[in-house]
């Protein structure tokens, strides 16, 4: 299971299945665009050029918000080995230097959790917008509370139900497909509680007896 394809030569005992990067950064830039209440500026923070896919994410995502007719300059901030903490202050730069930063779009847990302490510490959560891309039981408490507005996240339940059918079939000496696309979930404050997100952010992967 990948966040994002690796060019590895053919063969016939590897099957990657992965997330759909296009369309995770159609879904997040969806979201940002329609939640955008007047023009301004978008940042993109937690780029980092080692992650695989990483840096892929955050050109998809800026092509698709190129779209979007509120968005006057999307800023991106490469910062993505940052511990926890230093993405904070580097957000906090952001927003000063940036006052009309209408949202931001970060890649990964940490960076998200430090941007939330950045709104929060300069009093600007209900103005600027975050969406994410990495769950984790704080950032779903802060989605509750509406510190953080969505989070795109990938199907993992099912690629790793795809992952055992691949491994299953390979043994089988059958054929799979080499590459399998998932489609990330955007998960929000008003479908958080359904059953289908449930499942999905359930660390329980034991079929129900």
């Amino acid at each position: 299971i990948l966040g994002a394809a690796i060019p590895f030569p053919p063969d016939p005992n590897l099957s990657f299945v992965v997330t759909a990067i296009e369309r995770s950064a159609r879904i997040a830039a969806d979201r940002m665009c329609s939640g955008m209440r007047k023009p301004g500026e978008i940042g993109v923070i937690g780029v980092d050029p080692v992650t695989p896919g990483n840096s892929a994410l955050a050109n998809a995502f800026e092509t698709f918000m190129s779209e979007c007719k509120s968005v006057t300059r999307v800023v991106r901030k490469i910062g993505g080995t940052f511990t926890l903490g230093q993405s904070r202050e580097m957000v906090i730069r952001l927003l000063s230097e940036h006052p009309d930063l209408q949202g931001i779009y970060s890649l990964g847990a940490r960076a998200t959790l430090d941007a939330v302490a950045a709104l929060d510490a300069t009093h600007r959560t209900e103005s600027v917008r975050i969406v994410g891309t990495d769950p984790s039981l704080d950032l779903i408490t802060f989605l509750r509370h509406g510190s953080v507005d969505s989070l795109v996240l990938p199907n993992m339940r099912a690629m790793g139900a795809q992952s055992v059918e691949n491994v299953v079939r390979l043994r089988q000496h059958l054929a799979v497909r080499p590459v399998t696309l998932f489609a990330a979930v955007l998960v929000t404050r008003e479908n958080v509680d359904s059953d289908p997100v449930r499942s999905l952010l359930n660390p329980d992967w034991r079929p129900a007896e």
